[in-house]
């Protein structure tokens, strides 16, 4: 639900931000031929991604994350995408807490045992890629407004070491590490901005909701 919310905000914006189309050019970035690099990130969680990118900083508890997305894609016919996509990801993840710390061993064990600080760490890593389709509809006369399908097939391998420390009794501390390796099919779509500096989109499917920017390799910027 949080994730359709921000669709909708920015679909809102970038609706107002086309609105004015008196006497300016006409942009052809989907005509055939014409290819593009991108960058594109997401600010929430996924169930594709270890990663995001976010940062928290509030009390003792720290995170900092960034998942990029960088792309190559071109026009194989108009209005019609192909590309290709990395995903590289890295989050850290950690926060200060109290708990009653395990007794191993034969005892004996304290009749009344305090609490001591613990602190919680994970360290993620994601890395990827995605063959991927984007089928774009002109929303008005300049194209610069769009809405497209993308359907893609992302390839997502992801690490994770958590790590739980005592500061008071380092014998304690612990970790465990967690790997996971995911092929999926995505289906998703989006809105776009096309202008002279290339196109801005944003867009939902199963790997989360992105951001992203297209930069123009070609002579697309306008006729």
């Amino acid at each position: 639900m949080k994730q359709f919310i921000l669709f909708l905000i920015c679909m809102s914006c970038l609706g107002f931000v086309v609105a004015q189309e008196n006497g300016r050019p006409v942009y052809n970035h989907f005509d055939k031929g014409n290819s593009f690099w991108g960058i594109s990130t997401t600010p929430v969680y996924s169930d594709m991604f270890y990663t995001n990118t976010s940062l928290v900083l509030q009390g003792d508890n720290r995170t900092a994350g960034l998942l990029l997305a960088p792309s190559y894609s071109k026009m194989i016919a108009k209005n019609w995408m192909l590309g290709g996509m990395v995903f590289l990801g890295y989050l850290s993840d950690g926060y200060t807490s109290t708990s009653y710390p395990p007794f191993v061993g034969p005892g004996p064990f304290p009749i009344n045992p305090q609490p001591v600080p613990v602190k919680y760490i994970q360290r993620s890593f994601d890395w990827g890629f995605m063959p991927f389709t984007r089928y774009y509809l002109q929303l008005n006369r300049r194209n610069t407004f769009a809405f497209f399908g993308q359907a893609g097939l992302p390839l997502v391998s992801s690490s994770s070491n958590y790590k739980t420390e005592y500061p008071q009794s380092p014998s304690l501390n612990s970790s465990q590490k967690y790997s996971d390796f995911v092929l999926k099919g995505s289906l998703g779509f989006g809105l776009s901005v096309q202008g002279r500096y290339g196109i801005f989109d944003t867009h939902v499917s199963n790997l989360g909701w992105f951001l992203g920017y297209h930069g123009s390799l070609g002579k697309n910027k306008k006729r």
